[in-house]
């Protein structure tokens, strides 16, 4: 072959490489999403992030959180690691891969219980947030 043709097909391989990696990410995008956890995730942190913004200390919160439990069984995580708050930050991590934050503003101090269905609940899920003041 001459060098042309060289050129010019690898310049097809590498067009080829690059859609086969594109559309690798945009499948596990879709695969992500399809799944329910990204968009669990924000709605999940969002409220909680609402909702203690709108607190005052001495508040419980009680907020039914089964389908995010749903979900994070499904993808084999511990129920009491699901939603977390550290350093003004609601933290929701419902699949391996990722987790997703959100920022509240109220300085408070907040103590989580998660109860589970064997707890009382029939078979549902809860999340109980205590906000005390900030010492």
């Amino acid at each position: 072959m001459n060098k042309k043709a060289e050129e010019v097909l690898f310049e097809q391989i590498i067009f080829i490489v690059l859609n086969v990696v594109f559309f690798l990410i945009l499948l596990a995008f879709v695969f992500n999403s399809a799944s329910g956890a990204f968009v669990t995730e924000q709605f999940y942190a969002k409220q909680i992030a609402l909702l203690i913004d709108a607190a005052e200390p001495g508040t419980m919160i009680s907020l039914e959180i089964t389908d995010a439990y749903n979900i994070a069984k499904n993808n084999n995580l511990d129920a009491q690691n699901i939603i977390n708050i550290k350093d003004n930050n609601v933290i929701v991590k419902l699949s391996s891969s990722r987790i997703y934050a959100f920022k509240f503003f109220n300085d408070v101090n907040i103590e989580k219980s998660i109860r589970l269905p064997n707890s009382g609940t029939g078979d549902r899920v809860f999340l109980d947030l205590f906000i005390k003041e900030k010492n």
